[in-house]
Protein backbone atom coordinates (compact mmCIF):
# COMPACT_ATOMS: atom_id res chain seq x y z
CA UNK A 1 0.00 0.00 0.00
CA UNK A 2 1.53 3.32 -1.04
CA UNK A 3 2.54 5.88 1.71
CA UNK A 4 -0.42 8.65 0.42
CA UNK A 5 -3.24 5.65 0.83
CA UNK A 6 -2.18 5.52 4.45
CA UNK A 7 -2.64 9.25 5.45
CA UNK A 8 -6.43 9.37 6.12
CA UNK A 9 -5.94 6.82 8.59
CA UNK A 10 -2.70 8.88 9.90
CA UNK A 11 -4.71 11.78 9.86
CA UNK A 12 -7.72 9.99 11.62
CA UNK A 13 -5.28 8.34 14.42
CA UNK A 14 -3.87 12.16 15.25
CA UNK A 15 -7.57 13.78 15.40
CA UNK A 16 -8.60 10.48 17.99
CA UNK A 17 -5.47 11.28 20.08
CA UNK A 18 -6.15 15.07 19.98
CA UNK A 19 -9.42 14.65 21.28
CA UNK A 20 -8.57 11.98 24.24
CA UNK A 21 -5.90 14.72 25.09
CA UNK A 22 -7.91 17.56 24.70
CA UNK A 23 -10.79 16.17 27.42
CA UNK A 24 -8.06 15.01 29.75
CA UNK A 25 -6.14 18.04 29.71
CA UNK A 26 -9.18 20.17 30.16
CA UNK A 27 -9.97 17.97 33.01
CA UNK A 28 -6.74 18.19 34.63
CA UNK A 29 -6.66 21.77 34.55
CA UNK A 30 -10.03 22.44 35.68
CA UNK A 31 -10.71 19.35 38.50
CA UNK A 32 -7.33 17.67 39.04
CA UNK A 33 -9.37 16.11 41.92
CA UNK A 34 -10.95 14.06 39.57
CA UNK A 35 -7.91 11.83 38.33
CA UNK A 36 -7.57 10.45 41.78
CA UNK A 37 -11.27 10.51 42.50
CA UNK A 38 -12.97 9.52 39.75
CA UNK A 39 -10.34 7.87 36.98
CA UNK A 40 -12.60 5.12 35.87
CA UNK A 41 -15.63 6.82 35.65
CA UNK A 42 -15.01 9.90 34.53
CA UNK A 43 -11.44 10.30 33.22
CA UNK A 44 -11.43 6.56 30.89
CA UNK A 45 -14.98 7.41 30.01
CA UNK A 46 -14.87 10.71 28.89
CA UNK A 47 -11.80 9.57 26.67
CA UNK A 48 -13.45 6.82 25.08
CA UNK A 49 -16.82 8.76 24.24
CA UNK A 50 -14.73 11.49 22.55
CA UNK A 51 -12.42 9.28 20.27
CA UNK A 52 -15.99 7.37 19.20
CA UNK A 53 -17.37 10.52 18.56
CA UNK A 54 -15.12 12.24 16.60
CA UNK A 55 -14.08 9.55 14.66
CA UNK A 56 -17.58 8.72 13.98
CA UNK A 57 -18.84 11.97 12.80
CA UNK A 58 -15.54 13.52 11.23
CA UNK A 59 -16.25 10.55 9.21
CA UNK A 60 -19.86 10.85 8.37
CA UNK A 61 -19.11 14.62 7.40
CA UNK A 62 -16.02 13.28 5.00
CA UNK A 63 -13.56 14.96 6.46
CA UNK A 64 -10.55 12.52 5.88
CA UNK A 65 -12.09 12.93 1.90
CA UNK A 66 -11.20 16.67 1.96
CA UNK A 67 -7.40 16.72 0.38
CA UNK A 68 -5.92 19.89 2.21
CA UNK A 69 -3.77 20.83 -0.36
CA UNK A 70 -6.45 22.21 -2.58
CA UNK A 71 -8.46 23.26 0.50
CA UNK A 72 -10.19 26.67 1.39
CA UNK A 73 -11.35 28.44 4.16
CA UNK A 74 -14.81 26.56 3.43
CA UNK A 75 -13.49 23.50 4.21
CA UNK A 76 -11.49 24.57 6.87
CA UNK A 77 -15.02 26.21 8.54
CA UNK A 78 -16.02 22.79 8.11
CA UNK A 79 -13.62 21.23 9.67
CA UNK A 80 -13.98 23.78 13.08
CA UNK A 81 -18.02 23.30 12.90
CA UNK A 82 -17.44 19.59 12.71
CA UNK A 83 -15.24 19.66 15.73
CA UNK A 84 -17.60 21.64 17.65
CA UNK A 85 -20.74 20.09 17.02
CA UNK A 86 -18.69 16.61 18.14
CA UNK A 87 -17.76 18.02 21.05
CA UNK A 88 -21.26 18.88 21.83
CA UNK A 89 -22.52 15.42 21.23
CA UNK A 90 -19.55 14.22 23.25
CA UNK A 91 -20.91 16.37 26.12
CA UNK A 92 -24.51 14.83 25.83
CA UNK A 93 -23.16 11.15 25.74
CA UNK A 94 -20.70 11.68 28.30
CA UNK A 95 -23.15 13.30 31.10
CA UNK A 96 -25.79 10.42 29.90
CA UNK A 97 -23.27 7.81 31.32
CA UNK A 98 -22.07 9.15 34.08
CA UNK A 99 -25.36 10.08 35.32
CA UNK A 100 -26.31 5.88 34.42
CA UNK A 101 -23.14 4.75 36.84
CA UNK A 102 -24.32 7.20 39.44
CA UNK A 103 -20.99 9.41 39.82
CA UNK A 104 -21.24 12.32 41.59
CA UNK A 105 -20.09 14.75 39.06
CA UNK A 106 -22.43 17.49 38.19
CA UNK A 107 -23.30 18.22 35.08
CA UNK A 108 -21.88 21.85 35.24
CA UNK A 109 -18.71 20.64 35.90
CA UNK A 110 -19.01 18.01 32.75
CA UNK A 111 -19.87 21.08 30.73
CA UNK A 112 -16.92 23.22 32.03
CA UNK A 113 -14.21 20.55 30.73
CA UNK A 114 -16.00 19.96 27.54
CA UNK A 115 -16.34 23.74 26.70
CA UNK A 116 -12.47 23.96 27.19
CA UNK A 117 -11.55 20.53 25.44
CA UNK A 118 -13.41 22.17 22.56
CA UNK A 119 -11.43 25.13 22.66
CA UNK A 120 -7.91 22.57 23.03
CA UNK A 121 -9.35 20.24 20.11
CA UNK A 122 -10.42 23.27 17.60
CA UNK A 123 -7.05 24.75 17.54
CA UNK A 124 -5.02 21.46 17.66
CA UNK A 125 -7.05 19.79 14.55
CA UNK A 126 -6.97 23.09 12.69
CA UNK A 127 -2.96 23.25 13.43
CA UNK A 128 -2.77 19.81 12.10
CA UNK A 129 -4.69 20.59 8.42
CA UNK A 130 -2.01 23.32 8.42
CA UNK A 131 0.68 20.81 9.01
CA UNK A 132 -0.48 18.53 6.55
CA UNK A 133 -1.28 21.44 3.70
CA UNK A 134 2.54 22.03 4.36
CA UNK A 135 3.47 19.03 4.38
CA UNK A 136 1.75 18.28 1.10
CA UNK A 137 2.92 21.23 -0.45
CA UNK A 138 6.65 20.79 0.19
CA UNK A 139 6.44 17.33 -1.08
CA UNK A 140 4.44 18.38 -4.15
CA UNK A 141 6.50 21.10 -5.24
CA UNK A 142 10.12 19.02 -4.07
CA UNK A 143 8.76 16.43 -6.59
CA UNK A 144 8.07 18.70 -9.14
CA UNK A 145 11.40 20.49 -8.88
CA UNK A 146 12.99 16.66 -9.88
CA UNK A 147 11.22 16.40 -12.78
CA UNK A 148 12.14 19.71 -13.96
CA UNK A 149 15.65 19.70 -16.27
CA UNK A 150 16.27 23.59 -15.63
CA UNK A 151 15.22 25.20 -18.30
CA UNK A 152 11.96 26.80 -16.74
CA UNK A 153 14.28 28.57 -13.64
CA UNK A 154 12.36 31.54 -13.43
CA UNK A 155 13.24 35.15 -11.57
CA UNK A 156 10.57 37.39 -10.76
CA UNK A 157 10.50 41.15 -10.22
CA UNK A 158 9.13 42.72 -7.66
CA UNK A 159 8.12 41.40 -3.84
CA UNK A 160 4.49 42.60 -3.31
CA UNK A 161 1.16 41.58 -4.48
CA UNK A 162 1.21 40.50 -8.11
CA UNK A 163 3.97 38.19 -7.14
CA UNK A 164 2.32 36.58 -4.04
CA UNK A 165 -0.47 35.98 -6.56
CA UNK A 166 2.17 34.53 -9.39
CA UNK A 167 3.93 32.11 -6.98
CA UNK A 168 0.63 31.34 -5.37
CA UNK A 169 -0.72 30.12 -8.80
CA UNK A 170 2.31 28.89 -10.54
CA UNK A 171 2.94 26.74 -7.44
CA UNK A 172 -0.19 25.18 -7.44
CA UNK A 173 -1.43 25.01 -10.61
CA UNK A 174 1.54 25.55 -13.35
CA UNK A 175 4.34 24.48 -11.74
CA UNK A 176 5.42 22.68 -15.05
CA UNK A 177 6.44 25.88 -16.28
CA UNK A 178 7.32 28.25 -14.15
CA UNK A 179 10.19 26.89 -11.42
CA UNK A 180 10.69 29.93 -9.13
CA UNK A 181 13.92 30.02 -8.32
CA UNK A 182 14.15 33.99 -6.66
CA UNK A 183 12.59 37.31 -6.31
CA UNK A 184 14.60 41.03 -7.26
CA UNK A 185 13.01 43.94 -5.18
CA UNK A 186 14.64 47.25 -4.68
CA UNK A 187 13.38 47.81 -0.81
CA UNK A 188 16.21 47.28 1.15
CA UNK A 189 13.81 45.94 3.86
CA UNK A 190 12.77 43.12 1.90
CA UNK A 191 16.32 42.17 1.38
CA UNK A 192 16.77 38.27 2.56
CA UNK A 193 12.88 38.13 3.16
CA UNK A 194 11.02 35.02 1.91
CA UNK A 195 7.46 35.58 0.37
CA UNK A 196 5.82 32.48 -0.52
CA UNK A 197 8.96 30.49 0.51
CA UNK A 198 11.04 31.88 -2.02
CA UNK A 199 13.55 34.50 -1.21
CA UNK A 200 14.23 37.99 -2.13
CA UNK A 201 18.01 38.20 -3.14
CA UNK A 202 19.17 41.47 -4.41
CA UNK A 203 17.81 44.68 -6.55
CA UNK A 204 17.43 45.34 -10.40
CA UNK A 205 21.28 46.01 -10.29
CA UNK A 206 21.73 42.10 -9.47
CA UNK A 207 19.61 40.79 -11.58
CA UNK A 208 22.42 39.63 -14.15
CA UNK A 209 24.15 38.22 -11.05
CA UNK A 210 21.46 36.48 -10.04
CA UNK A 211 20.37 35.01 -13.26
CA UNK A 212 23.74 33.14 -13.52
CA UNK A 213 23.66 32.57 -9.85
CA UNK A 214 20.46 30.69 -9.76
CA UNK A 215 21.07 29.58 -14.17
CA UNK A 216 17.39 31.63 -14.56
CA UNK A 217 15.85 31.47 -17.96
CA UNK A 218 12.76 32.95 -17.65
CA UNK A 219 12.29 36.29 -15.92
CA UNK A 220 8.55 37.31 -14.96
CA UNK A 221 8.52 41.43 -14.08
CA UNK A 222 5.38 41.46 -11.68
CA UNK A 223 5.00 45.30 -10.63
CA UNK A 224 2.08 46.34 -12.47
CA UNK A 225 1.48 49.65 -10.56
CA UNK A 226 5.36 51.24 -11.25
CA UNK A 227 6.18 53.98 -13.57
CA UNK A 228 6.80 53.43 -16.82
CA UNK A 229 10.79 54.95 -16.19
CA UNK A 230 11.23 52.43 -13.66
CA UNK A 231 9.47 49.77 -15.49
CA UNK A 232 11.39 50.14 -18.59
CA UNK A 233 14.95 50.78 -16.84
CA UNK A 234 14.25 47.20 -15.19
CA UNK A 235 12.85 45.47 -18.80
CA UNK A 236 16.00 47.02 -20.59
CA UNK A 237 18.84 45.34 -17.88
CA UNK A 238 16.28 41.71 -18.26
CA UNK A 239 16.43 41.91 -21.73
CA UNK A 240 20.54 41.99 -21.34
CA UNK A 241 20.48 38.40 -19.57
CA UNK A 242 19.12 36.59 -22.90
CA UNK A 243 16.63 35.33 -20.87
CA UNK A 244 12.90 35.21 -21.88
CA UNK A 245 11.19 37.73 -19.78
CA UNK A 246 7.69 38.06 -19.85
CA UNK A 247 5.01 41.01 -17.92
CA UNK A 248 2.11 41.07 -15.98
CA UNK A 249 -0.66 43.36 -17.00
CA UNK A 250 -0.50 46.79 -15.75
CA UNK A 251 -3.01 48.35 -12.91
CA UNK A 252 -4.88 49.72 -15.76
CA UNK A 253 -5.24 46.26 -17.31
CA UNK A 254 -5.89 44.57 -14.21
CA UNK A 255 -9.09 46.94 -13.98
CA UNK A 256 -10.42 47.54 -17.08
CA UNK A 257 -9.57 43.93 -18.48
CA UNK A 258 -12.65 42.81 -17.15
CA UNK A 259 -10.93 39.90 -15.18
CA UNK A 260 -13.32 37.52 -12.85
CA UNK A 261 -10.14 36.56 -10.54
CA UNK A 262 -7.14 36.47 -9.68
CA UNK A 263 -6.58 33.13 -11.63
CA UNK A 264 -7.47 34.87 -15.12
CA UNK A 265 -5.50 37.79 -13.85
CA UNK A 266 -2.79 35.51 -13.84
CA UNK A 267 -2.81 33.97 -16.75
CA UNK A 268 -2.92 37.40 -18.79
CA UNK A 269 0.96 37.29 -18.22
CA UNK A 270 2.91 38.05 -21.79
CA UNK A 271 5.58 38.63 -23.54
CA UNK A 272 7.82 41.44 -23.41
CA UNK A 273 6.77 44.09 -26.95
CA UNK A 274 9.44 46.45 -27.89
CA UNK A 275 6.90 49.30 -26.65
CA UNK A 276 7.53 47.75 -23.15
CA UNK A 277 11.30 48.55 -23.30
CA UNK A 278 11.00 52.11 -25.34
CA UNK A 279 8.40 53.36 -22.19
CA UNK A 280 5.15 53.18 -24.18
CA UNK A 281 1.85 51.55 -23.73
CA UNK A 282 1.94 48.43 -25.53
Amino acid sequence: MRISNLRPYVIRFFDILLAVLSINIAEAVLFPYLFMDHIWSVIIVGAVVQAVVFSVFFYIVNIYRIVWYYSSLQEMMKLILSAVISQMVSFVIHVTVISALSVSTSALDLLKIHLLSGCFVVVATVILRVVVYSIERRNKIGLQSKDKKGNNNTMVIGAGDACHLFIYEMSSKHSDEYNIKCIIDDDKAKLGMLLDGVKVVGNRYTIDENVKKYEINKIVFAIPSCSDETKTDILNICAKTNCAVKIMPSVFQMVSGGFNDDKEYVKQIREVEIEDLLGREP
